[in-house]
């Protein structure tokens, strides 16, 4: 609540919403300096911005050609949301099972959380410099190899179970964050609490089936490196589709340039 009480004292509203709302063009040409501050004081007298959807907002998320990117922003969030939940909620279980100390068990098992909040710090920059569809699929693919590296040093030292938990988290944790924002990016002003709305509901279905089928597989005697071997392949899906949403991205804007 006092984050947000100084986000409304000081964060100031985007342009597309000043410009919608016929805020004075001195409000909007303060924001626009504060994006760049070499900017002269004194700005243009008008501003304009894209039309409005005019359907209603949800109908709103599969017109314009945004159909087939909306599915693939849910599945994506059903895919991570389903590994986010199922660590989270097996994974004390799992190591406990394999012979590990509390301790150990606790500092690997928060490692994930850590991991995901430094990667709030990385892969935000990197969305910005090198692109959010490759930054995004980059972190997800990378997932495969730092959740399968996981499974692996189970057996091994507690120290290198530790730092790909760290790793693993960073991927999964992190992808999440990273995907939130994609999604923003992804619809336009007008409808984008709408667009990341959805999608976090629809992948609350894959936060529920995430943990069911990780103890399904538990309930059938698998060892917990196998479940995350397995547990790779959310990861994979994820990294190809948003490098499939990227692609369409890439040629839409091409059409836009034609």
């Amino acid at each position: 609540m006092v984050v947000a009480i100084l986000a409304l004292l000081f964060l100031p509203e985007s342009m597309d919403f000043l410009i919608r709302t016929k805020a004075q063009p001195d409000a909007v040409w303060r924001v626009v300096r504060r994006v760049d501050g070499a900017l002269p004081v004194q700005g243009p007298t008008r501003f304009v911005t894209a039309a409005a959807e005019r359907r209603s907002a949800v109908r709103s998320l599969f017109s314009s050609g945004r159909a087939a990117g909306t599915l693939v922003i849910w599945v994506v969030f059903m895919l991570n949301l389903a590994e986010f939940y199922a660590l989270q909620s097996w994974l004390p279980s799992m190591l406990t099972n394999a012979g590990h100390s509390l301790d150990t068990v606790a500092l690997a098992t928060s490692m994930t959380t850590v991991g995901g909040i430094v990667a709030a710090f990385a892969v935000g920059p990197a969305m910005d410099r090198i692109g959010p569809y490759s930054s995004l699929a980059t972190v997800y693919l990378s997932g495969v190899l730092f959740v399968a590296l996981f499974g692996y040093s189970i057996d091994k030292s507690s120290w290198m179970m530790v730092a790909t938990a760290f790793c693993a988290g960073f991927c999964v944790s992190g992808g999440q964050k990273s995907v939130i924002a994609l999604a923003a990016i992804y619809y336009p002003t007008s409808i984008r609490s709408t667009g990341v709305g959805w999608a976090l509901g629809m992948g609350r279905f894959g936060g529920i089936g995430g943990p069911l089928l990780i103890g399904a597989l538990l309930a059938y005697h698998l060892n917990a490196q196998h479940i995350l071997y397995v547990a790779g392949v959310p990861m994979l899906l994820a990294g190809l589709l948003i490098f499939l949403l990227g692609h369409w991205h890439k040629r839409d804007v091409a059409k836009g340039e034609d």
